[in-house]
């Protein structure tokens, strides 16, 4: 579930920190016809910043992460 964007007021003296919650996914595509599974991970882009990639979840259609990054 994606929640909805809100507005937040930036104030460029005051540094700030984007924390993002990877939860998990349901029903992925089987991308490995062999066992009708997939490997999944999630890659999350910000700006400049460096990517973040999450543990792999190995053979499910369904991976639960529970893993967070900030920027």
């Amino acid at each position: 579930m994606f929640a909805a964007p809100q507005h937040v007021s930036s104030h460029a003296s005051q540094p700030s920190i984007l924390k993002v919650r990877i939860g998990c996914a349901v029903n992925l595509p089987i991308m490995d016809r062999a066992t009708d599974l997939t490997d999944a991970f999630v890659e999350v882009r910000f700006g400049d910043y460096d990517v973040y990639r999450s543990q792999i979840q190995r053979r499910t259609l369904n991976p639960v992460w529970n893993e967070d990054c900030r920027f």
